[in-house]
């Protein structure tokens, strides 16, 4: 979450320590059993953290789908989805299958999928940014391409070097 702040260079300092304050209960969930018939004080102690992580993750990433979405339209529909499957979804194991973990594994996995591909889709974006922009002054785009990717130039200047040290060695006398 946070190299995707830093990829598109979202830097509200609340949101930094949301993401902190939720990694610290993420590890408190991890950390206390939740065994509700042996340890009933540590079941609901491990549910509260469970909810305080999302509250605080929810605090954390929602501005941020917010900020993306005024910057790239497109993308509102699909992350308003995205949001609605992660909480629904959420909600709806917790309807049907009770305070388990169902509830936290579907708000876990689902946030992770959607982070992963929201982080796809910026980092395409910014190689496509990245590309216009070195690209606008070429007029062969393969070959534009190549320069970037393979670096001929570099190359064929190695390859210059390389032959004229061999060039001047051969021309030096041999004792």
């Amino acid at each position: 979450m946070l190299a995707l702040f830093n990829l598109e260079h979202y830097h509200r300092k609340p949101l930094y320590w949301f993401a902190g304050i939720g990694t610290i209960f993420l590890v408190a969930t991890a950390l206390i059993p939740a065994l509700k018939d042996t340890y009933p004080f540590w079941h609901l102690l491990h549910t509260a953290t469970s909810v305080v992580y999302a509250l605080f993750i929810f605090l954390s990433v929602n501005p941020f789908t917010i900020w993306v979405t005024k910057n790239n339209p497109r993308l509102r529909l699909v992350l308003r989805i995205w949001l609605g499957v992660i909480w629904g979804g959420g909600l709806l194991m917790l309807i049907l299958f009770g305070r388990s973990g169902m509830f936290e594994l579907w708000f876990f996995v689902t946030l992770i999928i959607m982070l992963l591909y929201l982080s796809l889709i910026l980092f395409e974006e910014k190689i496509v940014k990245l590309s216009v922009a070195f690209l606008k002054d070429e007029s062969n785009l393969d070959l534009a391409i190549e320069k970037i990717y393979i670096d001929l130039e570099r190359k064929a200047r190695q390859t210059e070097r390389r032959n004229s040290r061999r060039d001047a060695r051969n021309a030096q006398p041999r004792t």
